[in-house]
């Protein structure tokens, strides 16, 4: 769940694959947004989707993690309930940090439990009609339930 990157909380889904040495580790993930909508007084609006790639490099103690991020990606955009279809797609660069919890079940099964706080490094609005209808905060943060399978290196459990 991501508050900031839209006008209201919204849900991500998404894969990602971590690579873990010591108590190092790196993790890539491609996540997007549930669309959401964001509508003037007279019921037209601006549809969002945040499609990005993320990549974080962590510190690891016990079942604690510390990690720097980056997300990039776009936010697509189109009119709703408009009389002429429009779209946008404008860039999504955000940089900041994790603190994440592990927690390990039955076998090679997992969950992280994780809070990121984001920097937008680009910003921009959302227009209708030459109106501002939404600007994206410069701040966000998500809050986050990964749930995971471990696959260990040859030779380890």
């Amino acid at each position: 769940m991501a508050a900031g990157l839209s006008s209201e909380p919204v849900p991500f889904g998404g894969v990602f694959g971590q690579l873990v040495r010591g108590r190092l580790a790196l993790e890539l993930a491609a996540v997007a947004s549930v669309p959401s909508t964001t509508r003037r007084a007279d019921g037209a609006g601006v549809s969002q989707q945040d499609l990005m790639l993320s990549a974080a490099g962590c510190g690891l103690r016990a079942r604690w993690r510390l990690c720097v991020l980056t997300n990039v990606g776009a936010v697509r955009m189109a009119g709703v309930d408009i009389d002429r279809s429009t779209s946008a797609v404008v860039p999504l660069v955000e940089a900041g940090a994790r603190l994440a919890v592990v927690q390990r079940l039955a076998g090679r099964l997992f969950l992280e439990a994780h809070l990121d706080g984001l920097v937008a490094v680009s910003r921009w609005t959302a227009m209708l009609d030459e109106v501002p209808v939404w600007t994206a905060s410069r701040f966000a943060a998500v809050l986050g339930l990964d749930g995971g399978v471990r696959f260990p290196a040859q030779g380890a459990e």
